[in-house]
């Protein structure tokens, strides 16, 4: 199947610098910042997100990894790696994956996040689709798109994102 190009990599990478300053202004004087990737894409961003941020405020943001089954019929078992959950009682948490579809993904790991008592809990997404079956909005949104359920969105940062 063909891929036809939405955004290239330069446009990615602005809207990646964009988000981290939405991020950091959103959260100014938070005394930590928890950007939790979804593994995969997710956690890529979550850490180029963190570089972006360092960049302005050294030390200010540290990054973990979700693991999670994303098509789980259940509740799946979520693990959180990189990061210890005693740090996140409290906290800022941006919860961060490359695209926001049905919204389950994030709404299974908000689901586990809320377990451990968080002060605010954010959502960012490179790409936002408007197919969502679950109450999951993004705070913060690199690009909106509108699409056919039937198709599907391809982030491959470095490169760009991609409709195939």
């Amino acid at each position: 199947m063909e891929k036809a190009p939405l955004f290239t990599a330069a446009q990615c990478q602005a809207q990646i610098a964009r988000l981290a300053v939405q991020i950091l202004e959103a959260n100014y004087g938070q005394p930590a910042l928890y950007l939790l990737g979804i593994e995969g894409q997710g956690a890529a961003l979550a850490q180029m997100l963190a570089d972006e941020i360092n960049k302005r405020e050294p030390a200010k943001v540290s990054v973990g990894i979700i693991k999670l089954p994303k098509h789980a019929g259940t509740l799946p078992q979520v693990q959180l790696h990189g990061l210890a959950t005693e740090l996140l009682p409290g906290s800022a948490v941006v919860l961060i994956d490359d695209v926001l579809n049905t919204g389950q993904t994030l709404a299974y790991a908000f689901t586990w996040l809320m377990g451990h008592s968080p002060a605010i809990v954010q959502v960012g997404v490179l790409v936002g689709r408007d197919h969502r079956r679950y109450p999951i909005a993004p705070d913060f949104v690199g690009h909106r798109v509108s699409t056919t359920l039937e198709a599907h969105i391809e982030v491959v940062l470095g490169q760009g994102v991609y409709l195939v």
